[in-house]
Formats: structure tokens, C-alpha cells, sequence
């Protein structure tokens, strides 16, 4: 796997995950706010299933997709205006942490 930041694809691989993260993108929303976000349609949740993923450090169980929710971390995680950005919830940290867009998880 690669180790460094991909050019032009905001992936950094060589986590223990080997998945993509982008070290730039950051969603500071509270999950009750991202449930919140959910009754007015601009979040998505849901359980990862067969992606689902946990080590002594992570534990990754739901995902949860949202747009337009600070345009400061919008443009952090490279996403457009109404384009939905993924996150995995680790249960470990509390903490969401970057996924993917949706048109490429397809969650």
C-alpha cells in the first residue's frame, strides 16, 4: 500500500485500516447534532456490516453521510455544495472520522 498522501486523490494510505482518510478533512459535528441533521434530510446513517472494522485502537461499527454542514470542513474534505461526505464513527475516540464521498462508497 502506499504510504503517503496520493497526488491529486486527498487519500492517505498505510493506516491501520489501509483505508482512505484525508488528513485535512475533519467533521466537528456531536452525533446528536448529525441525528438532528438527519430529520431535515441533509444526513444519512447507518451500520458499516461487512465493513464494519475493529483493532485495539478503532472500532468502527456505523457510518453516517452529511452535506452541507460547515462550509470551512466542506472544502477541508474536498466535497461540493449538496455532495455528501462519509464518515465512519469509532466507538473507541467518539469521533467521526473521514470515509469517503458517497458517489464512491455508495453507501
Amino acid at each position: 500500500l502506499p504510504t503517503a498522501l496520493e497526488a491529486g486523490s486527498g487519500c492517505r494510505f498505510g493506516n491501520e485500516s489501509g483505508q482512505c482518510e484525508d488528513p485535512g478533512c475533519r467533521m466537528t459535528r456531536s452525533y446528536e447534532e448529525v441525528v438532528r441533521m438527519e430529520g431535515i434530510g441533509k444526513a444519512f446513517n447507518g451500520g458499516l456490516g461487512e465493513r464494519a472494522y475493529r483493532d485495539a485502537n478503532v472500532e468502527y461499527g456505523v457510518w453516517t453521510c452529511l452535506r452541507d454542514w460547515n462550509a470551512d470542513e466542506e472544502r477541508d474534505c474536498l466535497v461540493q455544495e449538496h455532495e455528501l461526505a462519509c464518515f465512519r464513527f469509532d466507538e473507541v475516540s467518539k469521533q467521526f472520522h473521514y470515509f469517503g464521498r458517497n458517489a464512491e462508497l455508495e453507501l
